[in-house]
Order: C-alpha cells, then structure tokens, then sequence
C-alpha cells in the first residue's frame, strides 16, 4: 500500500520532511491480501502452458499479470479486496488458441466479476478452444521478403484492433494464430523507420473504409 493507506502513488497522502528534524509516526498496518488462482486446459483437460493471465480492476485498469505453467495452473497473490475481471490471452503461446474473458466472454465489458478478499483464495479456470490462422508473406517490388513488418487485425464492422502484435519474419512470413471466427481487415506497416515502405491494408487498399 501508499500511505496513509491508499492503492496508489497518485491517492497517497504527502509526508512532509524537514531538513534537520525527525518526521515521527508514519506508521503503516499492512492488510493480507487475496489471492487467485487457477488451471487453463483445452477442451481435452490438457494444461496449457504460457497463457498470460492478466487481472482488471473496477476501473478497466490491469493491476497484475502472470503466465501459467507447464501444467496450466497460475497464481497471482497480495491482491486488495474488491471485484475484479480476468482475461485469458494467448499471445505469449506458439499456439493456436483463441484468449478470452472469465467466464468464457468475448469482452472486457461482458466478463464476470471474481469477488477477491483478503486472505482468501479464488478461483477462476478456463478451457480454451482452437481459433483460425492466417498466414501470409510481405515482399517489396522485387519480390524480396520484408522483414518486421506488424500484422494488425481489426473487425470489419469498425476499426478496431483485435491484435496488433504480429511481425514478419526474416523472410517476411507471417502467422496470426488463435483468430476467433468472423471477418477482419488486416493492416501491414512496416516497424522499422529506416526504410521507406508506405503501410497498406489487404488487398492494397490505402484505408480502412476501401
């Protein structure tokens, strides 16, 4: 905690120090905190490995994360009591697999609430389910592979990034893996500012909207 008993550097109270005296009883009562913990499978009941568990606030804001192990369990401690949302990604994984919210929601906004209280433990488990893949190569005019070049899905229906952290390779091959069902639009841009290729949409279009 911040003093005097507050969540964040930004509700702290101040503590004002003198040159030369001694700023006497800033004292703190530490609470014990809760914990959640959990196992992510595939629909087999297989542990998966490397998904990031990532916990949200009241406030939408990530207040902790972590990575499941070789079985799939994870734990995440010294959480404040409150309600809290968790979602389940798998950009970490080599993987296909599609991330969710608890419990098995599509959104932060629709999750489900896990209660935390202080020296308690909570559970929230999921089974994920494969997703779709696209694969592709970017390549100049000479039909040379670009290399670092970013792959940004984004929904169809609005410009909206569904994922956004996908680059090719050396050769310029690329994989988007765990891709729910539906129809995307995909934005290739180029990460790296000592070339000059202009970022373009599938099918070389020059925006979102064409």
């Amino acid at each position: 905690e911040w003093y005097n008993d507050k969540l964040s550097l930004a509700a702290a109270d101040d503590v004002t120090v003198t040159g030369g005296q001694n700023t006497e009883n800033i004292d703190a009562q530490l609470a014990a905190g809760g914990i959640l913990a959990g196992h992510v499978t595939d629909e087999g009941g297989n542990g998966l490995q490397n998904v990031r568990v990532r916990l949200y606030d009241a406030n939408n804001l990530q207040v902790m994360n972590t990575l499941t192990d070789a079985n799939g369990n994870y734990t995440l401690m010294r959480i404040a009591t409150g309600n809290y949302r968790v979602r389940f990604d798998t950009s970490a994984m080599n993987a296909n697999y599609i991330g969710e919210y608890y419990n098995d929601k599509v959104s932060l906004a629709t999750a489900d609430a896990v209660p935390i209280t202080g020296g308690q433990t909570s559970t929230a488990d999921a089974v994920l389910v494969p997703g779709g893949i696209i694969t592709g190569r970017i390549t100049d005019i000479n039909g040379s592979g670009v290399p670092n070049v970013r792959i940004a899905l984004r929904t169809a229906y609005s410009n909206v990034v569904y994922v956004n952290n996908k680059f090719t390779d050396s050769s310029g091959n690329y994989i988007v893996q765990g891709i729910p069902a539906g129809a995307y639009k995909i934005f290739f841009n180029c990460n790296d500012t000592s070339n000059s290729y202009i970022p373009e949409w599938y099918n070389n279009k020059e925006d979102f909207l064409t």
